[in-house]
């Protein structure tokens, strides 16, 4: 009986990333993040720590962090940001549990400019994100996201991720219209045989590239 609960709690974890949140339920859990408690924080830390899948409670948390009480100490506020976001990247890059859709920057890690900037954070979640498209080359997503991380704080390392995806696309694009032009090859020409005149003139301005 155990081990068939188990099973459908990891089917039931699993159709949560294919299945990204949608908007209004993410904007739901970042409003209760805002009005959260320092207590209600530990609360939620805790429950995390027990449940490290909690996405609704780290979403919560993020929001909190983002503007935290006046007297909250800065340098645990920044750690515990970065422990959140840098879970994110490593089990969710690509939906990034919603927030990626939305406009908001609560999981936004910013190297200078504000109160919770963190250099140290920054480099090590950019670091992330490069290993992150080194294990997932082709996917779209993943580099958008990673590229909109790093590129105000590391415009030298997001400025080639821009041109290998701009230089994929074209390739997609070329193979996509040359995958047709073959397939009209070998497609057979309604209403003329193969040796047939017309056939052939068909044929041979179907290999015209």
């Amino acid at each position: 009986m155990k081990g068939f609960l188990y099973i459908v709690a990891a089917v039931l974890a699993s159709s949560v990333h294919a299945h990204p949140r949608d908007a209004r339920s993410t904007f739901d859990l970042l409003k209760k993040g805002r009005n959260l408690s320092a207590k209600d924080a530990e609360k939620l830390e805790e429950r995390v720590k027990k449940r490290p899948d909690d996405e609704e409670d780290r979403i919560q948390l993020l929001s909190y962090y983002a503007g935290p009480p006046k007297d909250a100490d800065l340098s645990t506020v920044k750690a515990a940001r970065a422990r959140h976001i840098f879970w994110i990247i490593e089990n969710d890059p690509k939906d990034g549990l919603g927030l990626f859709q939305v406009a908001t920057g609560v999981y936004r890690l910013h190297c200078q400019g504000d109160d919770l900037a963190d250099p140290d954070a920054f480099k090590q979640a950019g670091a992330m994100w490069l290993e992150q498209l080194r294990k997932n080359p082709g996917n779209d997503e993943i580099r958008r996201e990673a590229v909109r991380a790093i590129q105000f704080c590391s415009p030298e390392p997001a400025e080639p991720i821009l041109i290998e995806a701009k230089y994929s696309r074209t390739t997609v694009r070329r193979e996509g219209s040359t995958g047709l032009r073959r397939s009209n090859r070998s497609r057979p020409i309604s209403g003329c045989g193969r040796n047939s005149v017309a056939g052939r003139r068909d044929l041979m301005g179907g290999w015209k590239t």
